[in-house]
């Protein structure tokens, strides 16, 4: 049994970003993403389908989601190492 069976085939992973550093623009063909910034100031970039780019700033507390196969990348704009808690999801369709 699971404890939350809401999250069940759902994996979870820690990133930490260095001070200036970014992860490389990425995508998951299967899932989607959600991730909460554990500390730390960041800039999220998000390729929608039509190509254009969404840009927003996370820091401490905030959640956010990627679709599934959408590019996106993370970037450190903080003067600490981020810590996201970062979970891939699976997503409909």
């Amino acid at each position: 049994d699971q404890f939350w069976p809401i999250l069940t085939d759902m994996s979870m992973y820690s990133l930490r970003v260095a001070e200036s550093g970014m992860r490389e623009p990425h995508w998951h063909p299967v899932t989607a993403e959600m991730g909460y910034v554990h500390y730390g100031d960041a800039r999220m970039t998000v390729m929608n389908p039509d190509g254009t780019l969404d840009t927003w700033t996370m820091t401490t507390g905030d959640m956010y989601f990627i679709p599934r196969a959408y590019p996106h990348h993370i970037e450190n704009i903080g003067t600490q190492t981020r810590d996201p808690e970062s979970s891939p999801s699976p997503s409909a369709g």
